[in-house]
Protein backbone atom coordinates (compact mmCIF):
# COMPACT_ATOMS: atom_id res chain seq x y z
CA UNK A 1 0.00 0.00 0.00
CA UNK A 2 2.77 2.38 0.74
CA UNK A 3 3.75 2.24 -3.20
CA UNK A 4 0.34 3.45 -3.88
CA UNK A 5 0.42 6.00 -1.29
CA UNK A 6 3.84 7.09 -3.06
CA UNK A 7 2.59 6.87 -6.44
CA UNK A 8 -0.35 9.35 -5.37
CA UNK A 9 2.00 11.71 -3.70
CA UNK A 10 4.39 11.52 -7.38
CA UNK A 11 1.40 12.33 -8.89
CA UNK A 12 0.18 15.16 -6.45
CA UNK A 13 3.33 17.07 -6.17
CA UNK A 14 4.97 16.65 -9.95
CA UNK A 15 7.57 14.35 -8.16
CA UNK A 16 8.68 11.16 -9.00
CA UNK A 17 8.42 8.06 -6.54
CA UNK A 18 12.19 7.36 -6.01
CA UNK A 19 12.12 11.00 -4.82
CA UNK A 20 9.86 9.71 -1.18
CA UNK A 21 11.21 8.72 2.19
CA UNK A 22 9.15 6.65 4.26
CA UNK A 23 9.59 9.53 7.37
CA UNK A 24 10.55 12.58 6.03
CA UNK A 25 7.81 15.37 6.83
CA UNK A 26 6.73 16.26 3.45
CA UNK A 27 5.52 19.92 5.00
CA UNK A 28 9.17 20.75 6.27
CA UNK A 29 10.52 19.64 3.36
CA UNK A 30 8.34 22.08 1.21
CA UNK A 31 6.54 18.92 -0.51
CA UNK A 32 3.05 19.44 0.58
CA UNK A 33 1.58 23.01 1.14
CA UNK A 34 -2.56 23.39 1.37
CA UNK A 35 -3.29 23.28 -2.08
CA UNK A 36 -1.28 19.97 -2.60
CA UNK A 37 -3.13 18.38 0.59
CA UNK A 38 -6.49 19.52 -0.88
CA UNK A 39 -5.37 17.82 -4.37
CA UNK A 40 -3.85 14.69 -2.13
CA UNK A 41 -6.91 14.26 -0.40
CA UNK A 42 -9.00 13.79 -3.83
CA UNK A 43 -6.48 11.62 -5.01
CA UNK A 44 -6.29 8.88 -2.14
CA UNK A 45 -10.12 9.18 -2.02
CA UNK A 46 -10.27 8.28 -5.59
CA UNK A 47 -7.11 5.74 -5.72
CA UNK A 48 -8.60 3.73 -2.68
CA UNK A 49 -11.97 4.23 -2.61
CA UNK A 50 -12.06 5.59 0.71
CA UNK A 51 -14.57 8.94 1.75
CA UNK A 52 -12.12 11.53 3.12
CA UNK A 53 -12.92 15.21 3.60
CA UNK A 54 -10.44 17.67 4.55
CA UNK A 55 -12.33 18.37 7.98
CA UNK A 56 -11.73 14.98 8.77
CA UNK A 57 -7.98 14.64 8.55
CA UNK A 58 -5.04 16.51 10.06
CA UNK A 59 -1.89 17.77 9.33
CA UNK A 60 -0.31 14.81 11.18
CA UNK A 61 -1.98 12.22 9.29
CA UNK A 62 -0.52 13.54 6.24
CA UNK A 63 3.47 14.93 7.20
CA UNK A 64 4.74 11.72 6.52
CA UNK A 65 4.23 9.12 3.46
CA UNK A 66 4.11 6.12 6.61
CA UNK A 67 1.15 8.63 8.22
CA UNK A 68 -0.48 8.87 5.06
CA UNK A 69 -0.48 4.97 4.40
CA UNK A 70 -1.87 4.63 8.37
CA UNK A 71 -4.82 6.65 7.16
CA UNK A 72 -5.38 5.00 4.22
CA UNK A 73 -5.35 1.42 6.19
CA UNK A 74 -7.75 2.90 8.54
CA UNK A 75 -10.18 4.06 6.38
CA UNK A 76 -10.50 1.10 4.13
CA UNK A 77 -10.99 -1.51 7.11
CA UNK A 78 -13.64 1.11 8.38
CA UNK A 79 -15.53 0.68 4.68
Amino acid sequence: MEEQVIEVLAEVCDLTPDDFLLEIDLFEEGILDSFAVLRLIVGLSEKFGVDLDVSDVNREDLATVASVTRLIKERTSMV
